[in-house]
């Protein structure tokens, strides 16, 4: 019953100008491609939109930079520079502009032998960063 209706306002849809092509083609795509949790063998629980929010502001492992980005200064101090290079970078496209994703990525480039590098971003990041962003380091 639903899915001639869906179809004919496709159809209405696509007719009614250039650039309704696109979401025509998005929504019929939705109503055919069955839902991750249909088809997964996985459980995403809805928690209460507060609960939610928490989340977004502290994440929680795998999503939280911090673990990652402890293990590359564990890696930098055993010598293993390709291990902490990529640890370092799923940390900082986590929380890219987070301090300790800053501070840990200056004290890569330093121990690289790349010193003024690491001391741009630094001062960079200070200087976005600051009460008054016309005073410079």
């Amino acid at each position: 019953m639903l899915v001639p209706l869906a179809v004919a306002g496709a159809m209405r849809l696509a007719q009614s100008g250039p650039g309704r092509i696109g979401l025509a083609a998005v929504a019929i795509a939705n109503a055919l491609i069955p839902a991750a949790h249909a088809i997964l063998n996985i459980q995403i629980p809805i928690l209460p939109m507060r609960a939610e929010w928490a989340l977004l502001q502290s994440p929680q492992p795998p999503y939280a930079s911090q673990p990652y980005l402890e293990a590359a200064l564990q890696a930098m101090r055993n010598n293993q520079k390709g291990t902490a290079n990529k640890l370092l970078s799923i940390g900082t496209r986590l929380a890219p502009d987070s301090a300790i994703s800053v501070l840990t990525e200056s004290i890569f480039l330093w121990e690289n032998q790349r010193g003024t590098e690491a001391m741009e971003k630094l001062a960079l990041w200070r200087n976005s960063h600051s009460f008054h962003p016309e005073v410079s380091v």
